[in-house]
């Protein structure tokens, strides 16, 4: 479903809406994404955190 490198965004924080697939766990479920403030105007600093992969979805290019 998700690769590194793919953009997606968080299905019910509105703030988080351009981050970037770092990595994938081993079993699937999880994925690390960074956040960075340049691309989402309403964080101050870039963040880097894991989440289940149903609470985010592909964004197209």
């Amino acid at each position: 479903m998700f690769k590194p490198g793919d953009i997606v965004r968080h299905k019910k924080d509105k703030k988080l809406v351009y981050g970037q697939v770092t990595k994938i766990s081993k079993s699937g479920k999880t994925v690390d994404v960074l956040w960075k403030s340049d691309d989402n105007p309403q964080l101050t600093n870039n963040h880097w955190w894991s989440y289940r992969i149903d609470l985010l979805e592909k964004v197209e290019n």
